[in-house]
């Protein structure tokens, strides 16, 4: 985020010092040209940089996990408690985090990404631990909309380093889909 707003300011300057040297229609063009053009860019890059790191981290987990069902799934501080024992070891913004879940028939495991081409391993639980794996739904931070979510409820006391629920939200697919998979990892 530094570096696009380092860009942008620097790309400004320089509209502004080839705009001093202009008449000023055509400064007034250059800077309603400028301006948006170079704000579409930065947008653009960090939507492509977040779609590769996803794409990255899908295929990751997928390879470090042959044969399990990985769903991909998120979670946000903005509505969602937090789902480990110990938050403080994962850091993480406002806007939260992209979680791969990888579910096979020993159970299930919760990935993130670490930097852009590696991923790290939240940790992970047997299917012994789980008493269910629901539905449900969240109000989203803006507006009157529900944003649909997978909750795991596990075992009190569970030997894990995640918390009694478990819950992420689900985006790419259905969350009908999602939990109809992750049920039938299960066997």
């Amino acid at each position: 985020m530094v570096t696009h707003a380092f860009v942008f300011v620097a790309l400004l300057a320089a509209t502004i010092l080839v705009a001093q040297t202009v008449e000023q229609n055509a400064a007034l063009l250059i800077i309603l040209i400028a301006v948006p053009g170079t704000v579409i860019i930065l947008v653009s890059l960090g939507l492509t940089t977040g779609v590769l790191k996803q794409r990255t981290r899908h295929r990751i987990v997928v390879a470090k996990n042959p044969g399990a069902t990985v769903v991909p799934a998120e979670w946000s501080s903005a509505v969602l408690a937090p789902f480990l024992k110990n938050a403080s070891a994962v850091s993480s913004n406002y806007r939260g985090f992209g979680v791969e879940i990888a579910a096979s028939k020993a159970g299930v495991s919760l990935w993130r990404s670490q930097g852009v081409k590696n991923v790290e391993l939240l940790g992970n639980f047997g299917w012994s631990q789980v008493d269910s794996i629901e539905e449900g739904t969240v109000d989203a931070v803006i507006g009157r909309r529900v944003a649909p979510t997978i909750r795991f409820n596990l075992r009190h006391g569970a030997d894990s380093p995640f918390k009694d629920q478990i819950e992420l939200l689900i985006r790419k697919i259905p969350v009908d889909e999602a939990v109809a998979a992750l049920q039938q990892a299960r066997t």
